[in-house]
This record gives C-alpha cells, structure tokens and sequence, in this order.
C-alpha cells in the first residue's frame, strides 16, 4: 500500500489511500479518516495496518493534541473515526450529538513526571523541592495530560513553585524535556518507550490513570467500517499491554 507522510502544524503525520463503497452500504477499499491523540502515534499505525489488511481498506490518520482536535471536531471537522486521550472529551462530543453513540472506551495511560538524563539532572533522592523555580513542559489547557497534571499538582504537590511553560500536546512536551529547554515535563508512561535518556522522577496516583475514547462521527461515510475499527481497536489488549498502555479502569 502506497503512503504519504505529511508534516504540519498540529498534525504530526498523515497516512493517504484511496476508497470506494458498495451498494449495500458496507465500505469496500474505503479510506477511512482518522484524528488520534499524539501519544499514540507509535502504536496505532501498526494496527491500522493490520486492520486494514484484514478488511480490504486503507486509512488517513492525523495525530494532534486531543483538545486540539476535539475542538475541530466542533467546528465541523470531517473525519469517520475519533480517537482521543480522554474518555471525558469523547463523551462530551456524544452529548453534543457530534459523534454516534456509543462511544467505546479505549485503552488507559498513565502520567509521569520526567527528566532528562544527559547532565545527570535525575537523581534517585528526588524532592518536588528539587524542581523550585525550574521550567517545567505541561500541556496547555484541554490537553488531557495537561489537564491531568494540573490536578496531580493540585492534589498531590500544591507547594510546587515552578514555571509551567505549555505546549499543544504531550510529545511536544517530551521534546521539549529531550531537548532540556524545561528541567523536567508530564507525559505519559507510554511516551518514554525507547527514550533511554529520559528519566522518572514520579508517577501520578493511579487515580489519575485516564481511559482513552473512541468514536465514530454523525458525518462518517463509513459509518459501519468505522465502528468495526472502534470496537477493533479496544480488543487489541495484547498490543496495548506491550506499548505500556494499562486496562481501562471499570466504570
């Protein structure tokens, strides 16, 4: 199969193949529109591909920060399936009728607090203290791990002094650590597989251990393909569990 890769602003990569549709209403070859938080741009491909293979179709994926995307979903963004770092936003886009219910629930995540480990900046005594007066990378406001951080700084660290300096989303985030221009950063758990030079300072109370969403658009299509591909992807436990995703929690 023939793949584009596109870079932009807000989107990290683009996935494009071309679709057709039978009579009876059933996709056969389409291409399905896909927006996913950043934080699975790793694992998902790989699985779209597989999904792919096995239902003769192909599929466009744009990877953003969840809030980001939730939002073009509200101004009329057209996509078939919606994949998001929180169950929350999903469900808030099925009340608003924007998506077609139900909305199935994903994978979870959890939140990190990491740093970067080329000056030897981490160090197995670590205080929040240590971090007083420190840039640290957090998502902007409607970024789920951003949002999430600010209730672990909340509930769990209200004397820490530090500058929180935001961005768009979590791998913005993890750069931003990597590249040292913030001490330390919030990320999830899944974002440090393979960054040998990254280094947990905490992990957030599994309180805050967040369901992914997914969902299938009013606007899709392919609205038939795009559900089979939602309640696919949830039942992909054993890929989920190697990428360092966790059961959802039961609701």
């Amino acid at each position: 199969m023939h793949k584009l890769v596109l870079l932009g602003v807000g989107v990290l990569s683009c996935l494009l193949c071309s679709c057709s549709q039978d009579n009876s209403g059933n996709s056969m070859g389409a291409t399905l529109r896909i927006a996913a938080a950043a934080s699975l741009s790793d694992v998902l491909p790989p699985l779209l591909d597989e999904f792919a293979r096995l239902n003769d179709c192909s599929y466009q994926v744009s990877f953003g920060g969840s809030g980001e995307l939730a939002a073009q979903v509200r101004h009329g963004a057209t996509y078939d399936l919606l994949f998001l770092a929180s169950w929350e936003l999903v469900k808030e886009l099925e009340h608003k009728q924007l998506v077609v219910p139900p909305c199935v629930v994903g994978p979870s995540n959890q939140l990190v607090l990491v740093t970067s480990t080329k000056e030897n900046n981490a160090h197995a005594d670590f205080r929040f203290a240590d971090l007083d007066s420190s840039k640290l990378a957090i998502g902007s406001i409607g970024v789920p791990a951003g949002d999430y951080a600010r209730r672990w700084i909340v509930s769990s660290i209200p004397e820490l002094t530090a500058q929180l300096v935001e961005f768009p989303h979590v791998r913005s985030v993890l750069a931003a650590v990597e590249q040292q221009s913030c001490a330390a950063g919030f990320v999830y758990l899944t974002d440090l597989d393979g960054r040998s030079e990254l280094q947990i300072l905490a992990r957030a109370n599994l309180d805050l251990v967040k369901a992914y969403g997914i969902a299938v658009l009013h606007g899709s299509a392919h609205q038939q393909t795009a559900r089979t591909l939602a309640e696919w992807l949830a039942q992909q436990h054993h890929a989920w569990l190697r990428a360092g995703f966790q059961e959802p929690p039961k609701r």
